[in-house]
């Protein structure tokens, strides 16, 4: 009952703050049973162009009601997304020291979601492809398949640790705004402000660029290496000293 819990949406390429954020926990909870939330991160992301510049790269979906759920959207055409994220890095990124493990990953993207066509699942594949790439494995559990009752976004979160058999909720520092701390003393859970800030101080990378870039934009320039060892002293420095 002393694990780490992460409760977040699934993002497309995911940002190095979010990516960081997931695989320094024991558990992510996979919040798909919440609105999807236009010109957000769950179908876009920051990469660049062939002039370092950053883009928006977005992935097309389906036209959906306002208020869906994001285990209800649907992506337009994954092949085609498929060979378009393919033909960005190839061309965008052929002058990045770690291209090559970017577009084998790609590869391995394209051959995982070949059959998969909503974008909570495709999500999902592009961090689990990474995870074993990398050598995390976080456990994984659905939001929309653990029956919870809560109504208010405190009960929810609560109810999911609790669920999952977690003491230690990992948030964001954004999480100060809406959580509400005695309510989760009093369930028993615990409080981890991750902090994407404390990790660009002093560090060599320029990690305050890369901030809301996808993490393969990071791995292109830096390599697999460098975001293992991020995560694993940020596991420490961020983590383990609460538990």
């Amino acid at each position: 009952m002393n694990n780490t819990i992460v409760i977040h949406q699934p993002n497309f390429l995911p940002r190095m703050k979010v990516f960081i954020k997931i695989a320094i926990s024991d558990i992510w909870v996979i919040y798909d049973n919440v609105q999807y939330v236009r010109r957000e991160w769950q179908n876009r992301v920051f990469l660049r162009d062939s002039e370092q510049r950053p883009v928006l790269f977005t992935a097309p979906i389906e036209k959906a009601d306002y208020f869906e759920k994001i285990n209800n959207i649907k992506l337009k055409d994954t092949r085609s997304l498929n060979e378009h994220l393919y033909k960005h890095f190839q061309c965008n990124y052929s002058k990045a020291p770690y291209n090559k493990w970017v577009l084998d990953y790609l590869e391995l993207l394209i051959k995982e979601t070949y059959n998969i066509f909503d974008l909570a699942s495709y999500n999902v594949s592009c961090m689990n492809i990474a995870f074993d790439l990398l050598g995390f494995k976080p456990e994984e559990k659905y939001s929309s398949k653990m029956g919870i009752d809560s109504t208010d976004r405190n009960g929810k979160l609560i109810e999911l640790c609790i669920k999952s058999n977690c003491t230690n909720y990992v948030c964001g520092s954004g999480g100060k705004t809406y959580i509400d701390e005695d309510v989760f003393k009093q369930a028993g859970i615990n409080i981890i402000y991750y902090d994407y800030s404390k990790i660009i101080q002093g560090d060599t990378y320029g990690l305050k660029d890369y901030r809301n870039n996808s993490f393969l934009d990071f791995i292109a320039y830096n390599g697999p290496d460098a975001l293992y060892n991020l995560i694993i002293e940020e596991k420490k420095e961020q983590i383990k000293q609460y538990m």
